[in-house]
């Protein structure tokens, strides 16, 4: 027994330090004669590569096209801090490589049109990284250094994710519940990259799993925005079945339709940093009683809080900081127990048919700073003649 241990220690031990001496590669000039090219790598199996900074007295600062390609052993790779470029199929085929450590100086890393390798003909576009396995963080140190290759979907756990735009941070592109409770607390990070996005529709078909009556999801710290269709139906006939919802306080864009027909949604927060919620947003939300808009928010867009049937108490944070606020077209409109709304000072326009068909609805207090009122805002209100007045010498020319 002590033999086989003292043998897997050795064959580990081999596996982790090849490759740390500059005789297991051959190499070569670089153009200006300023530094070594890494042509063919000759060492032996290496799990953890680090390739040397210095070779022969120059630093390594190309690795040519080819060199380790299709090396199933190696499952990390450290590039010297001289490196400036990466060579075609560099690491192409390299299966079992999850991270690379890729300094801020590299300037190329090579793209190549090649002949397709097919009978078909035509052309493809080769991939120094191609059918490798790399984590999230590694594909997006790649990315900011302007690699060309499209990084596709990745699958951790329940979730699906891809890179934002800036390659800073992840989108969740799906969800998949796979427990008996129906709580969801999204992580802030994945593989060391942090969640930035709810990505569109992506949580919209989790309707039938657990306790329907007491889900709560929690949405991390570091999420910025809640794309179009994230919980909600849009065109389809149903939204997620949370009945509690956490935003974050980093939160600043939700998009339209997010939550609409989240009928058994009865508590959100919206935090402060939101500026923008979009046309319809929360549309439908049956089982929702109040809601608060943050001072932050702009623009509250249109529909968005349409047909709340529940609703009883709308709370518009007034803003020290802006004057242009807007209260779109039919916001909320049909809000059948709704009595009471105080538009605070900060709001310039209420869109048409904003407050339409609130049947309950029998006192509005107006700032000031209103300038525009929609077409038919209060119609099928019950505002008195004294409020009625009001919103004519404001320049309302609808019915009530």
């Amino acid at each position: 027994m002590k033999k086989i241990y003292f043998f897997v220690i050795m064959y580990f031990s081999v596996l982790f330090i090849y490759a740390q001496t500059e005789n297991d590669f051959e190499v070569t000039l670089t153009t200006d004669n300023t530094g070594a090219v890494i042509t063919r790598y000759k060492g032996g199996a290496i799990a953890q590569l680090r390739i040397p900074d210095h070779i022969q007295g120059f630093p390594v600062k190309e690795i040519g096209s080819f060199v380790f390609q299709n090396n199933y052993n190696i499952n990390s790779v450290i590039l010297p801090y001289a490196i400036k470029k990466i060579g075609d199929e560099a690491f192409y085929g390299c299966r079992n490589l999850t991270t690379v450590i890729i300094p801020s100086n590299v300037e190329s890393i090579e793209f190549v049109t090649r002949s397709a390798r097919s009978p078909s003909g035509g052309y493809y576009n080769t991939a120094n990284f191609g059918g490798c396995n790399l984590n999230l963080s590694s594909m997006a140190a790649l990315k900011q250094r302007s690699y060309h290759e499209n990084f596709t979907s990745k699958s951790i756990g329940d979730y699906s994710v891809t890179l934002t735009n800036d390659y800073t941070g992840l989108i969740i592109t799906s969800f998949r519940h796979t427990r008996n409770s129906f709580d969801v607390s999204i992580p802030g990070n994945l593989e060391g990259m942090p969640v930035k996005e709810i990505g569109r529709g992506s949580f919209v078909r989790q309707l039938m799993w657990g306790d329907e009556s007491n889900g709560r999801l929690l949405i991390p710290e570091g999420v910025e925005i809640i794309r179009q269709n994230a919980f909600g139906g849009g065109d389809k006939n149903f939204g997620s079945n949370f009945t509690s919802i956490i935003m974050p306080n980093t939160l600043r864009i939700i998009e339209k339709e997010a939550f609409s027909l989240c009928r058994r949604l009865t508590n959100v927060i919206i935090p402060e940093g939101v500026t923008t919620i979009g046309d319809n947003a929360f549309n439908q939300c049956e089982n929702l009683t109040n809601i608060t808009i943050p001072s932050t928010v702009t623009i509250i867009g249109n529909n968005a809080f349409s047909r709340l049937r529940n609703l009883t108490q709308v709370n518009i944070n007034s803003s020290t900081n802006s004057n242009d606020r807007i209260i779109g077209n039919g916001v909320f409109s049909f809000c059948d127990r709704l009595v009471t709304i105080i538009i605070p000072e900060g709001i310039i326009e209420i869109g048409e048919g904003a407050f339409s068909n609130c049947s309950s609805l029998s006192s509005v207090v107006l700032p000031s700073s209103l300038m525009r009122i929609g077409n038919n805002a209060f119609i099928n209100t019950r505002l008195p003649l004294s409020t009625q007045a009001e919103l004519r010498r404001k320049g309302y020319t609808g019915n009530f």
